[in-house]
Order: C-alpha cells, then sequence, then structure tokens
C-alpha cells in the first residue's frame, strides 16, 4: 500500500514537473517579443540614452524653456496580459519631471545629481548601492527615501532594469536547500541552512541542483524553522524574500526556473491579504516593476498554502485595511476569466479562497499548523497529497 502511494506522489509530482517545462518552453519563445525594460542593453547604450536626455535638458535651457523630461509612468501603464500570465506594460503613459515652483526645482536638481552619478558609474564600470548614491549628497536628498524613488525614474526614463544602472540595493533574501552556484570564482554551497541571496543576481552562474521543487516562503522565520527540522536536507530548494520580496529575490528565483525549467515552484504564505497579495507579487510581477515582468514574474507558481480547507486553529479578525486590500485582490482582471485552461482554473480557485477570507472574516498565520504537527510534515503532507493550486 505504501508503494502504490510513493508511486503515486511520484507521478503527480512529475506530471507538474512536465507541465513546467511545457509552460517555460512555450514562454520563452514569446521573450523575444515581450521585453521592453531590456538586460539585453549595453553599458554603452545606456551611456548614449543619459548623454541624450542631458542633450535635450541643454537645448531646452538654451532656448529659454523649462527644462523638463518625460519618462514611462509602470503604474499607470500596466495591462494584465492572459497569455503569458504577468503584469506587463501596455497603452503606456508618461510623466514629466521639470522646473517649477521650489517643490519641483529641488525634485529635478535632485535628478541630474543622480543622473550624473550613474552616469559616472556606467562609464567607468563601477557598482553602487543605494545607499551609497545618497550619501554622496544626503543634503540635497534629505532622506533615502528621496534618491531611491528617483533611481527608479531614472531607469524609467532610459527604459532600462534598475541593474543596467550599475545601482545595487542591499538584498534581503534568503535560500536555503539542495543549491549550489559560482559568485564571480567563488562556489557557493547552500545546504540544511539559510544563506543570504547574493544582491548582485548578475554575477551568479553555473547552478547546480538535484531539487524536485522550489518552495518560495513569505517569511524568513519559516525558512528557519524548516531549518532546524532538517527539512532541506532533501531534495528541495527554499526561497524567501522576508515579506514583500526584493528585485535580487525575485531575479534568483528566476534564474533558478530559467535554467531549471521543469521545477515547479511552490509558494507558501499566510492566509491573509498581505500573505496573497505577496503571493500576486511572486507570480504575475509588481505595477511598479510592469517593465521587468517578462523577467522577474513567476506566472506558473502553484499556491502550497495556507488555504482556508487547511486545518488551523487561532484565527484572527480582518481589519478594515485588510477587507480593502482583499476587495483589490479579487478585483485584478487575472481571477475574471472563464476557467475554460489550467491557468484560468487555477487562478479561478485562488480567487475562491479570497472570497472565502472575505467570507470567514478572519485570517490565519503560518505558524497557525504548528499547534498540530511540525511545518515539514504540514509542507510534506501538501505536496504528496498533490495540495496545490
Amino acid at each position: 500500500m505504501y508503494f502504490s502511494f510513493v508511486i503515486i506522489v511520484y507521478l503527480m509530482l512529475e506530471s507538474l514537473q512536465s507541465l513546467s517545462l511545457q509552460y517555460w518552453t512555450e514562454y520563452k519563445k514569446l521573450i523575444p517579443t515581450l521585453s521592453h525594460f531590456s538586460h539585453q542593453v549595453s553599458s554603452q547604450e545606456v551611456l548614449e540614452r543619459i548623454q541624450e536626455v542631458v542633450g535635450k535638458v541643454l537645448s531646452q535651457i538654451f532656448s529659454g524653456e523649462k527644462p523638463s523630461v518625460s519618462l514611462v509612468s509602470p503604474k499607470e501603464s500596466y495591462q494584465y496580459d492572459p497569455e503569458t500570465g504577468i503584469n506587463r506594460l501596455s497603452n503606456i503613459k508618461y510623466k514629466s519631471i521639470s522646473f517649477g515652483n521650489l517643490k519641483k526645482t529641488r525634485h529635478f536638481a535632485r535628478f541630474l545629481c543622480l543622473l550624473e552619478s550613474i552616469h559616472e558609474n556606467v562609464s567607468q564600470g563601477v557598482k553602487s548601492t543605494k545607499r551609497e548614491l545618497y550619501y554622496k549628497n544626503p543634503q540635497l536628498f534629505k532622506n533615502q527615501k528621496n534618491s531611491d524613488s528617483i533611481i527608479e525614474e531614472i531607469a524609467a526614463l532610459l527604459q532600462v532594469p534598475r541593474n543596467r544602472l550599475n545601482v545595487l540595493s542591499a538584498g534581503k533574501g534568503l535560500v536555503a536547500g539542495n543549491l549550489s552556484f559560482c559568485e564571480n570564482d567563488i562556489e557557493v554551497t547552500v545546504g540544511n541552512r539559510v544563506t543570504k541571496i547574493p544582491f548582485e543576481v548578475d554575477s551568479l552562474w553555473n547552478f547546480q541542483t538535484e531539487a524536485e521543487f522550489v518552495l518560495v516562503l513569505e517569511k524568513d522565520t519559516v525558512l528557519t524553522r524548516l531549518v532546524e527540522e532538517g527539512y532541506f536536507q532533501g531534495k528541495v530548494i527554499g526561497v524567501t524574500g522576508c515579506g514583500y520580496p526584493d528585485l535580487a529575490t525575485r531575479e534568483f528565483v528566476r534564474r533558478i526556473v530559467e535554467e531549471r525549467s521543469w521545477l515547479p515552484v511552490f509558494v507558501v504564505c499566510d492566509f491573509d491579504p498581505h500573505g496573497v497579495n505577496i503571493l500576486c507579487t511572486y507570480a504575475f510581477g509588481s505595477a511598479s516593476k510592469s517593465g521587468e515582468c517578462d523577467s522577474l514574474a513567476l506566472p506558473f507558481a502553484h499556491w502550497l498554502g495556507v488555504h482556508f480547507t487547511d486545518t488551523v486553529s487561532s484565527p484572527l479578525p480582518l481589519t478594515t485595511p485588510d477587507v480593502k486590500l482583499l476587495n483589490k485582490l479579487v478585483s485584478l482582471p487575472q481571477f475574471s476569466y472563464p476557467p475554460t485552461n489550467y491557468q484560468n482554473r487555477r487562478f479561478a480557485q485562488w480567487k475562491q479562497n479570497f472570497e472565502k477570507m472575505l467570507e470567514l472574516h478572519c485570517k490565519y498565520e503560518i505558524e497557525s499548523v504548528l499547534v498540530s504537527q511540525r511545518l515539514s510534515d504540514f509542507i510534506t503532507d501538501k505536496v504528496t497529497k498533490g495540495a496545490w493550486i
């Protein structure tokens, strides 16, 4: 009986691996026609785009005009693409940065200051963190939030991913499990321990793994608990963005999947509005990065839990902001398509879970499963039963 059960489990996972490979094979055929903010843009092209912007600003000044620049507004330009299952730029809308009142003039000055720093980085082939760029002129920027937002504006202006500006952020992602890779010339073997994901994902190569699937976890505490329970001694990779994932974490998982397209991706998050919003961020991509979702999103990621059907305890009531976020998620276009294919059937089930959360007016954290069982047993049970959607 046990042997038969193991065979059934193996066949279910093998079937999902086959579906994953089929999906990503078809997706990769579309990539040349998808990318807006391409990672293939050369440093020389970035420099030429910067020089073109500066030339236009100088021309405006010499002609007596108020200098201004126009850039893509990703949050106002994205649209869900049912063919690929991700958020993408569509019907592009622009916004302007210009001289004007004191606030606008200060913003424009910050913009030019950072543009100069980025031009210097790219031309010299060096990289800086966001923090380092802020400290080049803290009196001008006042706080790092101001400089960070302008860096994203410059990426939108030049229509390149932020890493093509040679600007890095201090990543917060963590990984554990059956994985090794090379960071520059250093080989990193992960194993059953928590390892920080390098924030310069472009420098990584030679990914090696015998894993059967990738487990994306909402929380670092969950990854740590699974390490303590020895879960990553098996053939699995675990990744967490420690809440809402940063770019490096999303790029890291996507790199693994691109190089091992048969690996299913399972997401484990709280059964609450922020948990399922994180699920959607991994799967469809974020609005603020809609120009890069082609290379960041995981549209074939499967939701492993926590679902409303899981046996959990200690429910918490939804707050007013929770309800507002849930209603926003339920109304997303990806959940409005008729369940006529595999993807849409899955997303219809996601929506049913969101609606059930609203109906029950309560939420559950992942840790609530620990009352009756080990976390690793909960996840193993979900995988062996094929209880993913």
